[in-house]
């Protein structure tokens, strides 16, 4: 869990030093923006529906998620954050999850067909609203990477072969992410953060 933290706390930092944060100079304060994430699921039984939990991963707030069921709301979902500074989301539904980015002042809709969730994951959310294109561009790497990247070491090695383990892990990251860069034309931005993710997926080890 601290370890999680720490990760947290330098991705937002790190993310601060990509984008910038929401800064008044007249008044000399950092200033936040009210941020809308909504959306609605489709085809859920009353069965099977899970709860959906949006995770903030805001390191500078106390309010951590927010969670609903599908069943109470007929499928919509709605919440309001207040953001300094730019910085992904994790939406987690059906035992999946989904990764968003949203700057300070976004409302960002997202219909999610929970019907092919199970199996068809990259087929079955769209996004609509500010940084749509980005959110669509985000969904299908992570979908892409996490479904055919599973790092996994020998923790019971010594440490020398251990973090050598752990540097190949992440060069051949690096090599997949440059081959599915110049084969889908991913945008520099996402480059960026696909690397930096896994970079500190590995450092997280």
């Amino acid at each position: 869990m601290k370890a999680k933290s720490l990760f947290d706390i330098f991705l937002a930092l790190l993310t601060i030093s990509f984008a910038g944060c929401n800064y008044d100079n007249e008044n000399k304060k950092i200033e936040t923006k009210r941020t809308v994430i909504a959306g609605v699921v489709h085809n859920f039984s009353e069965e099977a529906a899970n709860v959906l939990v949006i995770n903030y991963c805001d390191p500078l707030s106390d309010e951590h998620q927010f969670a609903q069921s599908p069943i109470e709301t007929a499928g919509c979902f709605h919440t309001e954050h207040e953001y300094v500074f730019p910085q992904n989301l994790t939406i987690r539904f059906a035992n999946r999850f989904l990764n968003i980015f949203v700057f300070p002042g976004d409302s960002l809709f997202i219909n999610i067909d929970a019907n092919e969730i199970s199996y068809n994951i990259a087929n079955v959310v769209e996004f609509s609203g500010k940084n749509a294109k980005l959110n669509r561009e985000l969904f299908l790497w992570t979908t892409y990477h996490y479904s055919i990247f599973n790092s996994q070491f020998d923790e019971n090695t010594s440490p020398s072969v251990f973090i050598e383990s752990v540097r190949q892990d992440f060069n051949t990251a690096k090599d997949s992410i440059e081959a599915y860069a110049e084969r889908t034309y991913m945008s520099n931005f996402m480059k960026q953060w696909a690397f930096i993710d896994h970079k500190f997926i590995a450092a997280n080890y």
